[in-house]
């Protein structure tokens, strides 16, 4: 959705830590760095943020409301409001009433509905505090949660996929993050309803067979499904579908002629060359890829990913072993969907959402799309991962501030 942005003031509510990188001592500097005056409204005043123990808390829910309304009367404008941690479902409450009285039709409301991670709501959060942050979520623009998040606000044991389904109808856009990457599959049914298919846009007409072991979501991966997703939709008759279909999973069935598997076989004789690597780094590769090629049909030649067919289809034990992290997205008003991942560290360093969260929305008031806003929260908050001494503890968060000096850089990301 396009909007007019009336000036660069930012309104973002939130708890204040007196230590600990988390919440608005994350959001302030990066927002104000990114070149937007940030005006505040403290939920909550604690000693340190909840990781620590023996923390103190004072509630400050009671001030919010007159704070706002002070704004209203001296007739301070808003380009964005985005809000974060809440104490409790008062907080939620009065919230609402503040996007009501400050908030008007160009301004983007980004929500981050910060509740729990590890599959357990934070300590001190009651039971049914997802179900009032479900309806806070509805007068979202983008909502920002991680996994835990979702399957709260859901209430249920959702995969990726489902979820950017089910949370889009709370709000219209949509980014998941801090995913686990053994649990960012997307199933062939998500995907069709992700770019506007039905599951029977899939089954019928049927295509002639899934191969062997073929599995969308692994060895397809996002871009290629939305291709073929794209392809699909827009055929005429059940056999140009087909033939869709093929094209955007695999370029050729069988090798039709025995020249052209000849071909073929020289094709991916050397794959080690094709991956930029030294003959004989990866002995096991030719060897797979030449046999697998033959038997499937698979061109490395014609595949749009070279590399991303070698290494996924085959040579998966020679893929990176370092542990990454999914952030994936879903806009209904485009039918855009998107994914990018970041290296994970080995501990989870509190504040880690509220970095990335704080350079969504300012990404976004830049007039990123979705995607590209998503992508330039990922790239930031993989420099200040790269920037965090991982002996560090993780309560101290990332050490985001030695990577404010790329943002400026960061937010001006091209397509």
């Amino acid at each position: 959705m396009e909007r007019t942005i009336k000036n660069g003031r930012v309104l973002t509510i939130q708890d204040i830590s007196c230590f600990g990188r988390c919440s608005l001592t994350v959001a302030l500097p990066i927002l104000s760095a990114a070149g937007f005056e940030t005006t505040v409204i403290p939920t909550a005043l604690l000693s340190s943020h909840t990781g620590i123990p023996g923390f103190t808390l004072r509630d400050l829910g009671g001030e919010i409301l007159p704070i706002a309304r002070h704004f209203k009367e001296i007739g301070l404008r808003f380009s964005a409001v985005y809000t974060g941690y809440l104490a409790n479902n008062e907080q939620i409450g009065i919230v609402g009433e503040v996007i009501e009285l400050l908030a008007d039709k160009d301004t983007l409301i980004v929500i981050d509905p910060v509740m729990g991670d590890d599959g357990r709501l934070y300590k001190g959060l009651p039971p049914d505090f997802p179900a009032e942050m479900r309806r806070l979520c509805r007068r979202a623009d983008v909502i920002t949660p991680n996994l835990t998040e979702a399957r709260f606000l859901t209430g249920s044991d959702v995969g990726v996929g489902e979820a950017l389904e089910r949370l889009s109808e709370l709000a219209p856009r949509v980014v998941l993050t801090g995913v686990e990457e053994k649990e960012a599959a997307f199933s062939a049914g998500q995907l069709a309803r992700c770019f506007g298919l039905s599951k029977k846009d899939l089954d019928n007409p049927k295509p002639p067979s899934w191969p062997p072991g073929f599995n969308p979501e692994t060895r397809l991966g996002l871009a290629r499904a939305r291709t073929f997703a794209a392809a699909f939709s827009q055929s005429e008759n059940s056999e140009s579908k087909k033939v869709a279909f093929w094209r955007g999973t695999k370029r050729q069935k069988t090798p039709s002629k025995c020249g052209e598997a000849r071909t073929l076989r020289r094709r991916v004789v050397n794959p080690e060359a094709r991956l930029g690597l030294a003959r004989g780094q990866a002995p096991n590769l030719r060897r797979r890829a030449s046999k697998r090629s033959l038997r499937e049909g698979i061109s490395a030649e014609k595949t749009p990913s070279k590399k991303v067919a070698l290494w996924r289809g085959f040579n998966r034990q020679k893929t990176p072993s370092k542990e990454r992290l999914l952030s994936a997205s879903f806009d209904r008003l485009t039918g855009e969907a998107s994914r990018v991942f970041v290296d994970k560290l080995p501990k989870n360093f509190f504040g880690t959402g509220d970095v990335f969260a704080s350079v969504l929305t300012a990404a976004l008031l830049r007039g990123m799309a979705l995607e590209r806003a998503m992508r330039a929260a990922s790239a930031f908050t993989q420099a200040a991962i790269a920037a965090t001494n991982p002996a560090a503890g993780p309560e101290m968060g990332l050490d985001f501030e030695r990577a404010l000096t790329k943002l400026p850089e960061i937010l001006t990301i091209k397509e």
